[in-house]
Order: structure tokens, then C-alpha cells, then sequence
């Protein structure tokens, strides 16, 4: 983060980025650090997300999908198959971070589609039950892995507020308007 200028902020990530960032917040004591915002994260296995990465492979090889990605990737096999693979490796099944959420030394916002087919509110849970700050859930319903798309408005309220709560100096909701 040094070499884009970063001098104070939130991590934000979705699904496996939402992991990624988690990571970082977690094993980085980074004092720039202010907050952390996961949506739709992954901290374990679980066979609903594994059940539907195997369908995702079906579409990639069989359907559009491959198409649909090559409009946003210059190669979409290799970024299919990285993520993919990984996930339906057999050694795969047992992968758990969650420990890493004992360490996180900021406050936490977690969003979650209730109907995401990738990962239940278990993974929020583990946010809530393992961050020792504090932590704030938002469980979205008719919401599915992509809440900044499925539910945008809700998401940028939850943002802004959780922005406000973390850097009031810097955002206050409706200023401006």
C-alpha cells in the first residue's frame, strides 16, 4: 500500500477479496489501517460454495461463462482455472483462515447476501464471534454473492455510515447535499 500513497483508510474486499483483506488486517499491524469492510467473504469451506464452484465449471466449459469473462479478463482460462481449481482441489475442502480474525485490530463491517450461493451467514458469524473489536453485520435478504450489484443503494449506506462511524473528522453522511 506505501507505493500508491496510502496514508490512512478501510480495506475493502469482496468474496475472495474480502478474504485477501481480512488477511492483511489480521497478520499487517499497519497503524494506517482504520477499518476493514468484507462483502460476501470466504474464511472456510463449505459445501454450498464448493456445490456451486463445481456448477461454475460446468458454465465455463459448457455455457457462456468463458465468454462473459473474456469482456473483463485478457485471459479468462487462466483466471478461471486459478480460482476454480483451487477451490475443487480435494486438499482444498479443509481450507480455514478464521484464526486470522482473532488478530484484526479494527473495526469490522461485514455484509452478506442472505441468498449467496458461495457461503451462508456462517462466515459473518465467524467475523462477529471471533474480531475482538467491533464488528457490524449486515445481512442483506433476496441478496445474493454480489450485494454492491444486487443491493447498491444499501451497500453505499452502510459504507457511508460505517465511514462516518470509523473517520468522523473526515465523513460526515450528507454533507455536501
Amino acid at each position: 500500500m506505501h507505493s500508491i500513497g496510502f496514508e490512512r483508510g478501510l480495506l475493502i474486499g469482496h468474496s475472495d477479496g474480502a478474504t485477501i483483506a481480512a488477511i492483511y488486517a489480521g497478520t499487517v499491524h499497519d497503524p494506517r489501517l482504520r477499518g476493514l469492510v468484507t462483502i460476501a467473504p470466504h474464511f472456510f469451506t463449505e459445501e454450498i460454495g464448493l456445490t456451486e464452484i463445481a456448477r461454475a465449471k460446468q458454465a465455463f466449459e459448457s455455457a457462456d461463462l468463458r465468454s462473459r469473462l473474456a469482456k473483463y479478463h485478457r485471459d479468462p482460462d487462466n483466471c478461471f482455472r486459478g480460482w476454480n481449481d483451487t477451490w475443487l482441489h480435494p486438499e482444498f475442502k479443509d481450507w480455514n483462515v478464521s484464526d486470522v480474525l482473532e488478530e484484526i485490530g479494527v473495526p469490522v463491517l461485514a455484509i452478506q447476501g442472505q441468498e449467496d450461493q458461495y457461503g451462508t451467514l456462517a462466515q459473518i458469524d465467524e467475523i462477529e464471534r471471533r474480531c475482538p473489536k467491533s464488528t457490524r453485520l449486515v445481512v442483506l435478504p433476496d441478496c445474493g454473492h454480489d450485494p454492491c450489484y444486487e443491493r447498491t443503494d444499501r451497500v453505499l449506506t452502510e459504507l457511508t455510515r460505517f465511514c462516518a462511524d470509523v473517520e468522523p473528522d473526515v465523513v460526515r453522511p450528507g454533507a455536501g447535499s
